[in-house]
Formats: C-alpha cells, structure tokens, sequence
C-alpha cells in the first residue's frame, strides 16, 4: 500500500512539473532585412532583379522556416532625401526621387501578386533631411582624409535623431554597424535610406504536425530521462 502511494505520487508530481512543450502562438516580428536599392543617378535604372530579389528573400525564408506562417508582410520602399542631379538644365524635376519610389513600390506589388504572396507595400522619403553642403563630402574617403573623416562621422553622428531613423527605416542598430556598411560619409547619410524596407510577421503553427510530432518525441524523450 505504501509503495503503491509513492508510485502514484511520484506519477502526479511528473504530470505536474513537468515543463509543457513551448509553442507561442501569437504573432511576431519574424524577419527584418534591409535591401538596398541604387543610389543617386543609378537610381534611375529600375531593374527588374531588385523586386524579385526581394519576393525571393521572403519565399525563401517561407521555404526553410515550414513551422512558421507567415500572418503579414510589409514593405516600406524608402527613398532617400539627396537629390538627383537634374537630367538636363531645363529639365529639373524636384519630385524625381519620390517618383521612382512609387515606379518601385508599385513593380513590387506586381512580383509579389504574381508569385500569390499577400504584401502591404508603401513608399517614403526617408532618413535626414538634405543638407547642401554634405555635397562637400563626396571626396571624403576612408584611409584617404585622415581627421577629416572623423570629423565628418562625427557630424553625421550629431544629427538630432539620426540613430532612431537608423535603427527604425533602415535597421542598422549602431553608428558601427553604419560605418561598416558604409564607409564614405555621404553614402552613410544618404544612401543607407536607398532600398527595401522588409518586415515579416508570423506564428508558431502549434497546431500543426509537425508540433504534434515534436511535442510527442519531447514528451518520450523525458519519460525516458524519469
């Protein structure tokens, strides 16, 4: 009687703490990835390669996370605030930058619509607004301006609000990580707001097969263990 008591306790005590296979499945934040797009005059060659490879990242990742669904997927085309050289000197067009943006925005939606993928596409000016004189900039190089180049980083680093923007529009989340990404200050201004801004959210299918199947070799495993 008395063993039997200890074998029905010690049956409860593995049912109750025993830790529950973990399967969370609210939304979240699943994949964030900046993918940059051409700058300055290149910036008027719209290729046909940038939208693909954009879908490609999220089908990719859809392919190789088969435990995931992907709930929403959002795209902020950002363009930055440096302006375009004019094409000719009658031909000026202050809003170019932001028009490209759109002609992107909307070649997007057409690659994900042909691919069946559900997006949420929009376009922006983003990063610090343009300065004139940062043209100056365009000759200051790494290993090649000495105190200058610190100077100027410096500057860069001192704009009111500058890191959130790093961090939230172009997701680079230290002034190191920008200056490893770009090196040349005006393309670290400027250029490192140029591209494709993709947020991917999803959930744990806990519901799902596959989280039956690694629910129940868990379970096995640590009856095992006891």
């Amino acid at each position: 009687m008395f063993k039997g008591l200890i074998l029905l306790f010690s049956l409860f005590a593995s049912l109750v703490f025993a830790a529950p296979v973990e399967c969370d499945p609210s939304e979240q934040s699943i994949l964030q990835k900046f993918l940059p797009s051409p700058f300055g005059k290149a910036a008027r060659n719209i290729l046909d390669t940038e939208s693909k490879g954009v879908v490609s990242v999220v089908s990719d990742f859809k392919a190789s996370h088969p435990k995931i669904e992907v709930t929403r997927i959002e795209v902020l085309v950002c363009t930055s605030h440096y302006p375009l050289a004019p094409i000719s000197i009658t031909d000026k067009n202050e809003n170019e930058h932001m028009e490209l943006a759109l002609q992107r925005a909307l070649n997007l939606k057409k690659e994900f619509n042909a691919q069946k993928i559900s997006a949420q596409i929009s376009h922006k000016a983003c990063g610090p607004t343009y300065v004139q004189l940062d043209k100056n900039w365009r000759l200051v190089v790494k290993g090649k301006s000495g105190k200058i180049y610190d100077q100027v980083f410096e500057e860069i680093e001192k704009t009111p609000g500058i890191l959130e923007l790093y961090k939230n529009e172009a997701f680079l989340s230290s002034f190191d990580e920008v200056k490893a990404n770009y090196p040349e200050p005006l393309l670290a201004k400027y250029k490192a707001f140029q591209g494709y801004r993709l947020s991917v959210f999803g959930k744990q299918l806990c519901g799902s097969a596959h989280h039956k199947i690694e629910a129940s070799q868990k379970e096995s495993k640590r009856s095992k263990q006891e």
